[in-house]
């Protein structure tokens, strides 16, 4: 038995617009991650330029 996420999310929804709706969750979190690391990034070089 595998976990869907998608039927425990939205399980009201049908199949399809529960795959849309993971996909957009999905790229929401991924794209997330990604500024939140570009910020992080950028405090650490900031704060080490900082220092010297």
């Amino acid at each position: 038995m595998t976990l869907n996420f998608g039927k425990l999310l939205f399980p009201r929804l049908q199949p399809d617009q529960r795959r849309r709706e993971m996909r957009i969750l999905l790229f929401a979190l991924l794209a997330g991650l990604a500024i939140a690391s570009a910020v992080a990034l950028a405090m650490l070089l900031l704060a080490r330029t900082k220092l010297r």
